[in-house]
């Protein structure tokens, strides 16, 4: 049954896919091996449906890296999905022993 339900608030995590800097040790690290992902422009293409189910006055968080935001990427899918940055509400800095 498809519903007519409008968001005020969407909470994305898009499957990105990365590319490999080092095949040496980069390769296990890739989300390409643990689930599916999707291209830039595939991502793009889910822009129709985000807005479909976005309020007028609706807040997208979504979750990047700072290599999508560095190539600009991330600000294509925002775009493409009918919004505008505005800020970055969290930061999670990953810490490795």
């Amino acid at each position: 049954m498809l519903t007519h339900t409008k968001y005020n608030i969407i909470y994305a995590d898009p499957p990105w896919k990365f590319r490999v800097w080092c095949f040496g040790t980069g390769r296990g690290r890739l989300p390409d091996d643990h689930y599916p992902t999707m291209s830039i422009e595939d991502l793009c293409v889910l822009g129709e449906s985000i807005k479909a189910i976005s309020a007028k006055d609706c807040a997208l968080f979504i979750w990047t890296t700072f290599p999508k935001i560095a190539d600009q990427e991330v600000f294509k899918v925002i775009d493409a999905w009918g919004f505008t940055c505005k800020s970055a509400a969290f930061v999670w800095v990953k810490e490795n022993k």
